[in-house]
Formats: structure tokens, C-alpha cells, sequence
């Protein structure tokens, strides 16, 4: 992805109003410069993402990516924090599902 490319880019996911859509934007756009060796600028993106399952899915395609450039400290690292904002949201959906079930009982 070249500059201008780049810059285009983050101004479309911007101006995405869905949060989950800008969060899967920001993600793939993450993915991208992390494949072009931009980590510090990939890794701020996937930092600033809001929703937490795409969050979680950009810093574990990072941590791949690390992983198969042979920087294997940094990619058990990324891959950690993916892990713990998984954990966070699983934690999330059973309290939303035990209160779900209690209404209904």
C-alpha cells in the first residue's frame, strides 16, 4: 500500500458509521501495512480499534505475521494481548447470557 493509498484508506474507514464495519476496516487496513513492514503503524492502528472481537482478530493476525518473520518474542506478545481482550469479551457475553436467562425465568 503506498502513501497516498494508505492515507485514502484510513479516511474511507473513518468515515464508516458502524463501529463493527470500522473496526473490520481498520483491522484489514492493519493486516495490510503489517505485511508491508509498517509494524509500529500497524500496531497503532489495531490499538485504537474499538470493537473488541476485531481488535482481538487484528492483533492475532499481527502475531502471525510477526511469527512468520521469525520475531517470535513480539508475536507471543501480540498474540497474548488477542487472547485477553477474547477472555474480556467472553466474559461480557456470559454475564449478558445470565442475565438473558434469568429474565426469562
Amino acid at each position: 500500500m503506498e502513501q497516498g493509498e494508505k492515507e485514502e484508506s484510513l479516511r474511507i474507514a473513518s468515515e464508516i458509521q458502524d463501529v463493527s464495519e470500522k473496526s473490520e476496516a481498520y483491522s484489514n487496513i492493519s493486516k495490510i501495512l503489517m505485511e508491508q513492514g509498517e509494524k509500529e503503524e500497524s500496531l497503532r492502528i489495531a490499538s485504537e480499534i474499538q470493537n473488541v472481537y476485531w481488535k482481538s482478530e487484528s492483533y492475532s493476525n499481527i502475531s502471525k505475521i510477526l511469527k512468520e518473520q521469525g520475531d517470535i518474542k513480539e508475536a507471543k506478545s501480540t498474540l497474548q494481548e488477542s487472547f485477553e481482550l477474547l477472555q474480556s469479551l467472553l466474559k461480557v457475553l456470559y454475564v449478558w447470557h445470565c442475565l438473558k436467562t434469568s429474565e426469562s425465568k
